[in-house]
């Protein structure tokens, strides 16, 4: 995790002289999170000539500098290059340069420079371990998305804490047939699995792909993968992406009927947040796709389970495997059309899972190729060398990213050793040839097809998966050893579609959900979901809501295709109906350049954001699969492994073996006071003239045509409701007086939320008396062992620090008499409090901080020593 220290109007000292003030500048465009070391790096700097931005006008300076943000020390400069010989790209509506600086490989807080004309980029850090944190936030949404599962907010955050959902009467764990609702023999446990999108169905072909994905990114990569994501399985030894798949895999194995067909889709009911929904549950009958699938999925499951030593479980998967492979054998060509008025199934999920012949024979295929590798049965061989010149890979010469999963099955089994060598041969030649030479691939990369260099040929709905997709495309080349010439433009290539997706765009917008506490400007506010839907109080969106959505969700991005509902702008059942039409303005998404077919919004029927803005646990699980290409785990910001430099309040990577000594408090960094008020703040004025950003608690607009809200946080058009200082929405319709001091926010009540109440935190940090049964301890000697493992031995003296997760007191305890200073840091590298103690124990008092995840770190004889702890 990094801290962003300055955003606009700083005055530093560079080479002996005073730099005026600086305007951010939205169309100098880097990547927000930053960059690893070794990667190439280049900005793209923007002329907009079509689309919503086209009264705008961009003419960048003739050369560029890269900035150090703590010390405005000059380290890189150099002219930038015209894209296309000045012409205007058609998929972005935009003229473009570029200003490479890959030399730059330091790692630090920094920015770009346009000196003639005095504006800058958003802030970035190159670092080993760039991505580490954002790979690990991407892989939490699949806990949100979680049915069936108590996101409790020591795992979930208190903004996000939710109880189980459909495991009411008559939901998943006694779901009845859709065609026989009426019935209470048709009652199965079809509970667990994922909230497929931003609709709560659970959907067997597509969960089975999401747990096929997952076993691959664990075989490439299985270092990448750690146990301490905050999930309630983390430090249980097995690495979380194989515990968060198990969560999918175990509702699998519930969806298989005894003679080894898999029920196809279970239709959940919606509502908001998720553990409200009380309609019931229903499932559809068993598909050879869905059956198929499962076996796939199973099969290599069972490999990766069995490499980490669960062999029990791995035994299982096997078997339901093959008796899926063995239903599928007799069930050819079941098929299933839900939410289809043909067969009587409106009503049943949302969108249609089934596929069509061609597809049903690769699902097959992938089945045949999973299962040879972990049976060695050369049936599955023959089916595979029988079958596999049906793929259009094979049949078209043709790679594209729309047929991604079924061009890897083939990659996949050229490193089976058992193969027929001759078939892997003509696979690894035939993809070579299509993805290096392919005018829309690789050649596509080498020519700067794209100014934003992430060219795909098609934007459709869900194009931010795409664009992972053909990312993964490139990267294949490596995994599967097809071109070793070739491995470093691929690698190169595949980390411009993470650039793109992390703000490398004609948007300057990270499209990943609430990720500014990790170092995005500009990202995703709201999208459309069943959960974070429009109008909520809590979780519409950032600085409007009280929390907006958690971090992390991939959106569907770019779709050209976009239109208001049909029904629009006067035939849509009534006349508030009609009003939504043009409650807000649909351009963009629609009528733009590719590119720009965005909008930040979630609002549903009539106006369909889903179409733009929804998640999709398939997108989810493609850029997380990419990304983790990228990830360094067991490295610190310094590149050594193991190592212990982390970057500090300055945005400097210190301590560990890089001879900087830490700065904690941002006040020392030298920086000034932001709109906010605070020192070392990051808060500016964005384009809607509003101090946002920073501690403000108001998102950032970047545009000025985003800038008008058509409701208040009450959910009223054109309302004068807002979030008070207490975080309460009030005025306006409300009901509620505003308070706009915060020191007048604290309402009477004990910790255990009684009206005066005697409760209180004792010495073991326990909320006790009072009316909540437990009785108090008074002597911090006398507490459970809760405490953490003791910190490393610094010069003989052992530090406990409990108890962890914390309610209110924290206790530090030392083995001698000795001075110490302690500092608690918050997310975003923010001292929030700063005690000297002199003895061999302290007690801090940090009641009055908001729950959420800290660092303690305190400095003896000038070694510091952190620890991450939970706030409750």
């Amino acid at each position: 995790m990094r801290t962003k220290l300055i955003s606009l109007g700083i005055i530093i000292s560079l080479n002996s002289a005073i730099l005026p003030a600086q305007t951010q500048s939205r169309f100098i465009i880097i990547d927000q999170f930053g960059y690893l070391p070794d990667a190439k790096k280049i900005a793209v700097l923007k002329d907009p000539q079509t689309g919503f931005d086209e009264s705008e006008s961009f003419t960048p300076g003739l050369s560029y500098s890269v900035i150090k943000a703590n010390t405005g020390e000059k380290v890189y400069t150099s002219e930038r290059t015209i894209w296309g010989s000045g012409i205007t790209d058609a998929s972005s509506g935009d003229k473009a340069w570029h200003f490479d600086f890959s030399t730059v490989n330091e790692p630090g807080l920094y920015y770009i420079l346009d000196e003639e004309k005095n504006l800058k980029s958003h802030e970035f850090i190159i670092s080993h371990n760039v991505y580490n944190e954002i790979l690990r936030q991407a892989m939490r949404t699949f806990f949100y998305q979680r049915a069936g599962f108590k996101k409790e907010a020591e795992f979930a955050g208190e903004a996000w804490a939710d109880s189980a959902s459909h495991i009411g009467n008559l939901q998943d764990k006694n779901c009845r047939s859709f065609f026989d609702k009426e019935n209470p023999l048709t009652e199965k446990n079809v509970s667990g699995g994922w909230y497929d999108a931003g609709d709560y169905n659970k959907y067997t072909n597509w969960t089975a792909n999401y747990i096929v994905e997952m076993m691959k990114a664990y075989i490439e990569k299985p270092e990448a993968w750690a146990d301490d994501y905050n999930i309630p399985e983390s430090g249980n030894g097995i690495p979380d992406i194989l515990d968060e798949a198990m969560w999918g895999i175990d509702h699998l194995l519930r969806m298989q009927q005894e003679d080894g067909g898999v029920l196809c889709i279970v239709g959940e009911s919606h509502a908001s947040p998720p553990s409200a929904a009380t309609g019931p549950s229903y499932y559809g009958p068993a598909s050879t796709s869905a059956t198929l699938n499962t076996a796939a999925a199973f099969a290599i499951s069972s490999k990766v389970y069995r490499s980490i030593n669960m062999n029990e479980y791995a035994d299982t998967l096997l078997a339901r495997a093959l008796k899926a492979w063995d239903w599928g054998e007799a069930n050819p060509a079941v098929i299933f059309n839900n939410n289809t008025a043909s067969n009587n199934s409106t009503g049943l999920g949302a969108g249609n899972q089934e596929v069509g012949d061609y597809d049903r024979g690769m699902i097959k295929l992938e089945a045949a190729c999973y299962l040879f590798e972990v049976t060695y049965d050369v049936l599955f061989r023959d089916y595979f060398d029988a079958n596999y010149p049906d793929c259009h890979l094979i049949e078209w010469n043709w790679a594209y990213p729309f047929e991604a999963l079924n061009q890897e099955v083939l990659l996949y089994y050229t490193t089976l050793e058992e193969g027929t060598t001759e078939v892997k041969n003509n696979i690894k030649n035939v993809y070579s040839n299509a993805v290096i030479n392919g005018s829309d691939n690789l050649a596509a990369y080498k020519n700067k097809k794209d100014p934003f260099l992430a060219y795909i040929k098609d934007y459709t709905w869900g194009s931010n998966s795409v664009k992972s997709a053909q990312a993964n495309m490139y990267y294949n080349l490596i995994t599967y050893n097809i071109d070793e010439a070739s491995a470093i433009t691929a690698r190169d290539a595949a980390l411009t579609f993470v650039n793109y997706i992390n703000g490398v765009n004609p948007l300057n917008f990270v499209y990943l959900s609430n990720m500014y506490n990790w170092g995005a400007d500009n990202s995703v506010n709201e999208f459309y979901h069943s959960w974070f839907c429009n109008k909520s109080p809590l979780w519409d969106r950032i600085g409007v809501s009280v929390y907006g959505p958690p971090p992390g969700y991939l959106t569907g991005g770019p779709n050209p295709s976009y239109n208001w509902d049909g029904c629009c702008p006067s035939g849509c059942g009534s006349a508030a109906n009609n009003k939504i039409c043009t409650s807000e303005s649909i351009t963009p998404p629609k009528g733009q350049p590719a590119q720009k077919s965005y909008k930040d919004f979630n609002t549903s029927w009539p106006l369909n954001s889903w179409e733009v803005t929804e998640n999709s646990c398939g997108y989810q699980v493609n850029y997380i699969r990419l990304l983790s290409k990228f990830v360094t785990p067991g490295r610190d910001c310094n590149g050594d492994e193991d190592g212990t430099a982390f970057f500090d309040s300055c945005g400097v990577c210190a301590g560990g073996n890089t001879g900087i000594t830490p700065v904690f408090d941002r006040i020392e960094c030298g920086f000034p006071v932001d709109c906010h008020g605070d020192e070392g703040g990051i808060a500016f004025v964005d384009s809607c003239g509003i101090c946002s950003g920073g501690n403000s608690g108001i998102a950032p607009v970047l545009d000025t045509n985003d800038c008008f809200v058509p409701i208040d946080c009450n959910g009223y058009e054109n309302g004068f409701a807002f979030i008070d200082s207490c975080g309460i929405c009030s005025g306006g319709n409300t009901g509620i007086t505003p308070v706009l001091d915060a020191n007048e926010c604290f309402v009477p009540t004990d910790c255990n939320g009684d009206e005066n109440g005697l409760a209180f935190i004792d010495s073991c940090g326990t909320c006790s008396g009072g009316n909540t049964g437990i009785t108090p301890i008074l002597d911090s000697t006398e507490c459970p062992n809760t405490s953490l493992p003791e910190f490393t031995d610094r010069e003989k003296t052992y530090i406990r620090i409990y108890p962890n997760p914390n309610n209110g007191i924290l206790h530090i305890d030392y083995n001698e008499q000795i001075s110490s200073q302690i500092f608690i840091i918050d997310l975003v590298g923010k001292v929030v409090l700063r005690e000297n103690f002199t003895g061999n124990s302290a007690i801090i008092n940090i009641s009055h901080l908001m729950p959420g995840y800290y660092e303690i770190a305190v400095i003896i004889r000038n070694e510091t020593i952190r620890q991450k702890f939970i706030l409750n």
